[in-house]
Order: structure tokens, then sequence, then C-alpha cells
């Protein structure tokens, strides 16, 4: 029988914290997305260049981060799958050199969300806990 180490209190707060923080804005933002976009053409929003399917990737990573982000495993687990899959996004974003009206646009400010969000999220998800916060925060 594996045991599962503990979350303390400080770490699954943070877990929590920041699960409902990309699951929101990702699901905020796929909403705005689908409205702007009426799921038919690219259109700028914000200053993100989003392309339809774009918008229903935004919001169905919100909506299962909304839906994992109350329990801190299942925190945890979101941030580790959502944070590879936007990372990797970004990458394949830079790497493919795509136009504006692709899923994978080289637009700078969407790269730059898509793997700010990736990275921190696999940061927050994997990261070991900090034995000085844990203290803090008991």
């Amino acid at each position: 029988m594996t045991t599962v180490p503990v979350i303390s209190r400080s770490r699954a707060f943070k877990l929590i914290a920041v699960g409902n923080l990309v699951s929101c804005t990702f699901l905020a933002m796929g909403i705005l997305g689908m409205l702007q976009t009426k799921l038919d053409e690219t259109q700028e929003l914000l200053v993100f260049t989003v392309h339809p399917l774009t918008a229903v990737i935004w919001f169905l990573i919100g909506l299962v981060g909304v839906a994992m982000s109350i329990e801190p495993r299942r925190a945890q687990l979101f941030l580790g799958g959502a944070g590879v899959l936007l990372t990797l996004w970004g990458i394949l974003c830079l790497l493919l050199d795509g136009s504006p009206n692709d899923l994978f646009a080289r637009d700078p400010e969407l790269v730059a969300l898509l793997l700010v969000a990736g990275v921190g999220s696999i940061l927050v998800a994997l990261a070991p806990p900090v034995a000085r916060l844990d203290r803090a925060f008991g």
C-alpha cells in the first residue's frame, strides 16, 4: 500500500488559488473569444489574435480547471496537465510561425500568455513546498 504525501495547508491554498486563477482567466477569455469570433473567423480580442478553435480550447481548459480546482490534489493535476498543454502550445506557436488566422498564430502577446501560464502552472504543481512558508501558514 502506497501512501500519498500530505499536502500542507499553505501548499493546498497555493494550489487551489493558482488553479482558480488560471482556470478563471482561460474560462473568461474563452467565453469572450467565442462571442467575439462567433466561432466563424479569427478576431482581435483585447491584444490577442483569437482563432475560433483557440477560444473553444480556452473555454474547455477553464471549465475543467474550475471543476478541478476545488481540492488540492485535483488542482495539482489540473495545473500539471494544463501547464504542459499551454507550454507546448506556446512553443509550437513560436516554431510553426503561423499566420494570424491559424491556431498556432505567432502573436507575441498570445505566446507570452501561453508560456507564462504554462510554465507558471507547472512550477506551482511540481515545486516542492517551502518549509518556511509551511511553518508560517500552518
